[in-house]
């Protein structure tokens, strides 16, 4: 997954190149770009230069690499992710989207502090199975030691 950045006077997002410009037509590209899907953060679908992108809307979000990273992770907050996650899981079945298209990295995951909750990337063209048991391996290192 090819990942950039684009900063304006108002607005961040993260923008990811979509490996095949006539996918971005599917229903799951749709669903993502016109709906505000609860727990996924806000997506558009732009054309460059015959490349299609995903532009995520990150403005005012902290990733949780970024906010653990010097950092251990608090029981609390790991409880609010594991819920951020399985409440994602059920939104998405509600959108008819595929939960294998939920990214779970820990540097494109993120939390809005205004709204006390983690947002998660989806991209219907990033199908990893593996995602969950990864972050629950970077969730283990962080966790402090006590609260194992």
């Amino acid at each position: 997954m090819e990942i950039s950045y684009y900063n304006d006077a108002t607005r961040n997002s993260l923008v990811v190149r979509c490996a095949d410009t006539k996918e971005t037509a599917g229903y799951q590209y749709r669903m993502i770009s016109c709906n505000r899907i609860p727990g996924l953060l806000p997506c558009s679908i732009r054309e460059i230069d015959g490349e299609a992108y995903l532009a995520y809307d990150v403005t005012g979000l902290q990733s949780l690499q970024r906010l653990y990273g010097e950092r251990d992770l608090e029981r609390e907050s790991f409880k609010k992710l594991l819920y951020g996650i399985a409440e994602a899981g059920k939104t998405l079945s509600r959108y008819l989207l595929d939960f294998s298209g939920l990214v779970l990295a820990p540097e494109l995951i993120f939390y809005d502090y205004a709204q006390d909750r983690y947002l998660f990337l989806y991209n219907p063209g990033e199908k990893r199975e593996e995602s969950l048991s990864g972050l629950l391996q970077y969730a283990e290192k962080k966790i402090r030691p006590g609260q194992k």
